[in-house]
């Protein structure tokens, strides 16, 4: 193959990517999602269910999860060998992105406690995927570190490992890597916020600048939801409650300042 082919290639691929709107690379890849999202319900639905067999579900939870695994891998390498737009709106990148999240939520199946939190937990991320698709980046990854930090929280009570070193490594750990987690992203908040970088500015807040407080009060309150864990256990369902109806309140602001 020529340099020409090449090119003409790569070129053909960015004009077919190039007549796809934002709003209908939204709509397909957030329908692909969902479709992905409601099979892995059912599979998960039925794996803990009292009729299940164990053992076939668990052979599909852990080879499932090694071959999206390998199969995210060889998206990623295609992407990078022919494009991520090779394939236009389900492109390699946004392929290799979904068999990630299904390897380890399939991995996942018989490690949390409470099957339940474990799907609301996969459409939490879908919905995070739709926060990416339709937010400005600064609110996308406060969204993300938010998200991140609630499900440090909730991590000892929802994983199935009772007692023993796992158990503390899990309990104090989450706590550790929460604050090292609103820590960085505070910094890089600032650091933004602060417009010393004009790179780092114009790629933090690519929608423009907005806002500022929730980028520091948000990730402090999900953090403080893992210490309430810690010294006041009785108040820690409501902790959380309050992160996820501040998080609403701030989504609902951002979403008026996206239709200006």
């Amino acid at each position: 193959m020529s340099i020409n082919d090449v090119v003409n290639t790569k070129g053909r691929a960015s004009a077919k990517n190039a007549k796809y709107s934002k709003s209908d690379i939204t709509f397909w890849r957030m329908t692909a999602i969902f479709a992905v999202l409601a099979v892995y319900t059912v599979f998960e639905l039925y794996a803990h269910s009292s009729g299940a067999n164990v053992v076939v579900t668990n052979g599909i939870a852990v080879w499932g999860s090694v071959l999206f695994a390998l199969g995210a891998i060889v998206c990623f390498v295609l992407g990078r060998v022919k494009g991520n737009n090779a394939l236009g709106i389900l492109n390699f990148g946004f392929a290799s992105a979904v068999l990630v999240a299904l390897a380890v939520f399939l991995s996942l199946t018989y490690e949390i406690s409470d099957s339940s939190a474990l799907i609301i937990l996969a459409f939490a991320c879908a919905a995070l995927a739709f926060v990416g698709y339709s937010f400005s980046r600064d609110f996308f990854l406060l969204s993300s570190v938010s998200m991140a930090n609630i499900v440090l929280a909730a991590a000892p009570r929802l994983f199935v490992y009772s007692e023993g070193f796992m158990r503390d490594i899990t309990v104090y750990g989450s706590v550790v890597l929460s604050f090292v987690l609103c820590a960085a992203f505070c910094v890089l908040a600032l650091a933004a916020c602060n417009g010393k970088s004009e790179k780092l500015s114009n790629w933090f807040f690519n929608f423009g600048y907005v806002r500022r407080y929730p980028l520091f009060l948000l990730p402090v309150v999900c953090f403080a939801v893992s210490v309430i864990r810690l010294i006041a256990p009785a108040f820690f369902s409501y902790s959380i409650v309050l992160a996820i109806v501040l998080y609403m309140v701030f989504l609902v602001i951002y979403a008026f300042d996206s239709a200006k």
